[in-house]
């Protein structure tokens, strides 16, 4: 083995280790998700009876790539579907016993819930377009229902 190769045997498990590991006290956690949290004592009241479609964001604020990649493209879901659909967060480590009841193993895990139910979902690093679709699907179906004020406006 050449004393390159040991090099790079070396340094790649300090790499991938300082990666995934939390931020030491030293580093500062990159700002966090601009969605409404909710929690396991909050959870039943802001998605399952929610009167509008939910898309609920499962992450963490530091320490993943993948989530830091998804806050400005979560931020264009919401303008664009702002007054049609909530969006929230669920902390993937600070609620991990609702984690695990919603069936979420690896964040960020993206879940549209319409009437109570889970009716897509969406894991890990993905494009704006299919979050928008997927969301997008349920809004057109609750826009397509009838709404009292439609009732009033036919006769």
């Amino acid at each position: 083995m050449t004393t390159i190769s040991r090099v790079t045997v070396f340094l790649l498990p300090v790499a991938v280790l300082v990666g995934c590991n939390p931020l030491a006290p030293t580093q500062t956690a990159p700002p966090a998700s601009a969605l409404p949290r909710v929690s396991a004592a909050t959870f039943e009241t802001e998605v399952l009876r929610s009167e509008q479609p939910v898309l609920v964001e499962v992450g963490v604020d530091y320490a993943c790539a993948r989530c830091d990649t998804m806050k400005p493209r979560v931020a264009d879901v919401a303008r664009r579907f702002e007054g049609q659909a909530k969006l929230v967060r669920v902390d993937f480590r600070a609620d991990a016993a609702l984690t695990q009841q919603l069936g979420v193993s690896l964040c960020p895990t993206y879940l549209v819930v319409h009437e109570g139910e889970v009716v897509d979902s969406v894991v890990g690093e993905t494009l704006t377009p299919i979050l928008i679709s997927r969301l997008a699907a349920v809004v057109d179906v609750a826009m397509e229902e009838p709404q009292p004020s439609d009732f009033l406006r036919s006769r």
